[in-house]
């Protein structure tokens, strides 16, 4: 279990990652980020992702089908024959890892969903470890590009994003609920969502 605070100085896809927030025109989603990020500087474990997904496909209903590496992908990943890829206990976080949080009752046909409501999912990186000493309860700061605005800072400067679909920082408190399995989730600023599967992926040192 990581206890003490870690910052991510030394991980290039982190540095990169938080350099897009001072350049970024157009908003953008938290998919859409994270996959710049890795096809930027993890250009083989993006690679493997983007086989998987043309493997995804073919198996997948249709209308769960998008030309994206969306976040539920990720939960379909088969991690016990990836090169670069792995899978993490939630309360190993650490810097630099995939966090991604999909809804209970999350539905991946799109087309079922009211107009403009979220998804039910996310993917973000992980900026920093702020707290992770008592089992079942984590905090963490997060890079991410998502629709929130309140609670969330600029990576270059402390005022909140001025747009929606902005890269900025977002700061968040899991709990994890011991009779489901189970997370509940509140970013600052935020209402609490509750009842969310949450997966970790790291890029393993091949």
């Amino acid at each position: 279990m990581v206890s003490q605070l870690l910052s991510c100085e030394d991980l290039d896809h982190v540095s990169y990652a938080k350099s897009l927030a001072a350049i970024q025109g157009e908003p953008s989603s938290c998919f859409q980020f994270v996959n710049n990020v890795l096809a930027h500087s993890a250009p083989c474990a993006y690679q493997e992702l983007l086989e998987n997904h043309a493997i995804l496909l073919e198996r997948i209903p249709e209308k769960h089908q998008t030309p994206h590496f969306i976040p539920y992908y990720y939960s379909l990943l088969p991690f016990e024959h990836l090169k670069y890829w792995e899978k993490i206990e939630v309360m190993n976080v650490q810097v630099g890892d995939l966090f991604i949080y999909i809804d209970r009752d999350y539905n991946p046909d799109p087309t079922t969903r009211v107009e403009n409501a979220p998804s039910g999912t996310h993917v973000a990186i992980v900026d920093s470890v702020l707290k992770n000493k008592d089992v079942g309860n984590i905090e963490l700061k997060l890079v991410d590009s998502s629709s929130r605005i309140r609670g969330r800072r600029c990576c270059y400067k402390e005022i909140a994003p001025v747009k929606r679909g902005s890269i900025a920082y977002s700061f968040l408190d899991m709990l994890l609920e011991s009779t489901t399995g189970l997370w509940n989730i509140k970013f600052i600023g935020q209402k609490l969502l509750t009842n969310k599967y949450i997966h970790v992926l790291r890029i393993k040192n091949t």
